[in-house]
């Protein structure tokens, strides 16, 4: 009985788009870039593929990576807009009348 068990191929292509999510999940989250963060994640159901290495199988990707790229280079052009709110001043910054006629 000289069975082999034959090892399943993986798609070196899927592994390094896969990683390449992850390691961008990874920057957008430490950035703290959470638009970015969630529709990255988000983009044809990626959202098992997360910042923290907590997902470590060859084979995460649902689509091949050319059918990712492909739908990722022809998605909808769209715009994130951000608008900050104004920093809280502390008591102090407050007396301060530089810093007090900043804040509107």
């Amino acid at each position: 009985n000289n069975q082999h068990k034959s090892t399943p191929s993986h798609n070196i292509g899927n592994l390094l788009l896969q990683r390449t999510i992850q390691t961008q999940l990874y920057y957008l989250a430490d950035l703290r870039d959470e638009p970015t963060y969630a529709w990255l994640r988000s983009f044809l159901d990626q959202n098992h593929l997360d910042d923290r290495g907590r997902f470590n199988e060859l084979d995460g990707i649902h689509y091949s990576w050319h059918d990712y790229l492909h739908q990722l280079q022809n998605a909808p052009p769209f715009t994130i807009t951000v608008q900050l709110a104004p920093p809280r001043l502390s008591a102090q910054q407050k007396r301060n009348p530089y810093l007090a006629q900043q804040v509107p």
